[in-house]
């Protein structure tokens, strides 16, 4: 009965060594989740701000400003 209780003991530990493994696992793609909506975010408004000031110069009616500043 000894070999069988400690066999029940050894189980639960394994039992709960994988459910903390499991509560962890869940907290790791729930992290990586919130990052890549995160960075799809920032990466299109990085892709915004560039679009917005490779136009600036033609939208502002300057579009010789840089070739005259280098003169």
């Amino acid at each position: 009965m000894e070999e069988f209780e400690e066999a029940v003991i050894a189980l639960e530990c394994y039992l709960a060594a994988v459910q903390k493994e499991v509560e962890e696992r869940t907290q790791v793609v729930t992290l990586l989740e919130q990052a890549e909506i995160f960075y799809e975010t920032q990466r299109g408004e990085a892709r915004l701000v560039a679009n917005q000031y490779s136009n600036m110069p033609i939208k502002a009616g300057m579009e010789g400003t840089l070739d005259m500043c280098s003169n």
